[in-house]
């Protein structure tokens, strides 16, 4: 067996770009830092799902504006345009559920009391504090119930030569319950903007995973800067990966690949732009 490895670049032709041979010390720390950013991926693996769906309605928004200031808004379906935002604002509230329940547990069962408490006091701050945690954590707590949000549309114009800018919008009373019935702020609400409350809940989600990574980062931090650098060799689009190759007979070779995860790094990139962590 060959022990020596070599970092490349799988392209969009399926070919593999040689970058470089990697020394002895560099092989050894590359599966430690594999091993590590494996159990980090596991870690963030609810928020990177709520990161995705997040995504995925706002690009339902860009293009649903783009129709209706393209055609005329009497020929577009608008019963099919409630049930698809109504199917991604479902996964989006169900991984949001997901990820606080999971990073609860996870943060009690995996790190010291003293983090925990820290991380448990922030959840309940930013429920207390801030409206739009309140009405998403509360908008999933119901639809989690089988009770489906009733959508409105609207389409205006800020000013007369603008184009026409959708709001989704979530009727008050789908809300009606105790907890809300005494917050003063959203008693104020006439209706419930939900892309914008959406956007705020994720940078309060932001901030809870940015905790998680930075406990794991003080830890082993230098792994992740490690792999960063690997990839910042690269100087074209591909997936980089580390290989080594194993020799079946004289005619055959077959590579051993262990691909680097360069979307996770760029998500960790992303929650650290949220908040100084390092």
């Amino acid at each position: 067996m060959c022990e020596d490895y070599y970092l490349n670049v799988l392209q969009e032709n399926n070919t593999f770009k040689f970058i470089r041979k990697l020394t002895t010390d560099e092989k050894e720390r590359f599966f430690k830092a594999k091993k590590f950013m494996h159990k980090l991926n596991v870690k963030l693996l609810f928020f990177r799902i709520v990161d995705h769906d997040y995504n995925e309605l706002k690009k339902f928004e860009i293009k649903y504006n783009e129709q209706i200031n393209s055609h005329s808004l009497s020929t577009l379906d608008e019963n099919a345009v409630i049930f698809e935002f109504t199917r991604l604002l479902h996964n989006y509230l169900s991984t949001v559920n997901l990820f606080l329940n999971q990073y609860q547990a996870n943060v009690k069962r995996d790190y010291e009391d003293e983090l925990f408490i820290e991380y448990d006091e922030l959840r309940k701050d930013f429920y207390t504090e801030n409206l739009s945690y309140r009405i998403i954590y509360e908008l999933q707590n119901e639809e989690r119930h089988s009770r489906i949000p009733s959508v409105k549309i609207k389409a205006k114009r800020k000013y007369f030569m603008d184009p026409l800018e959708a709001k989704f919008y979530i009727k008050k009373e789908y809300l009606n319950i105790n907890r809300l019935k005494k917050d003063e702020e959203f008693m104020d609400l006439e209706e419930i903007d939900i892309y914008e409350h959406m956007e705020n809940m994720n940078s309060y989600l932001f901030e809870l995973a940015s905790r998680i990574l930075k406990f794991e980062l003080d830890l082993h931090g230098e792994y992740y800067d490690f792999l960063k650098g690997l990839i910042g060799e690269i100087d074209v689009e591909g997936r980089p990966c580390v290989m080594n190759y194993t020799e079946f007979d004289e005619n055959t070779i077959k590579p051993t690949i262990s691909f680097i995860d360069k979307r996770f790094i760029e998500l960790i990139d992303k929650i650290k732009k949220y908040k100084d962590i390092i």
